[in-house]
């Protein structure tokens, strides 16, 4: 068995959080982020959401329609 300390590939840790990386690296670098940063400099972003993510929340959030709601502006 052969042990190797410098393989030069991604870790597993890497693969598995390159996106979340990337969007941390986008963020950073987004002008609003440099201006909150410039005033407050010890901040840290500690969360991301997506807009898709944020979609998807909204969705589980909502209230479920219902099919036989009474309706007072109906006949009936």
């Amino acid at each position: 068995m052969t042990i190797v300390n410098d393989g030069g590939r991604e870790t597993i840790a890497e693969v598995r959080d390159a996106k979340e990386l990337a969007l941390k690296a986008d963020a950073e670098a987004h002008p609003l982020m440099q201006a909150v940063l410039a005033k407050f400099p010890h901040a840290k972003i500690t969360a991301i959401r997506t807009p898709e993510q944020i979609a998807a929340e909204a969705v589980e959030e909502a209230l479920p329609e219902v099919e036989d709601e009474w309706d007072p502006f109906e006949d009936g």
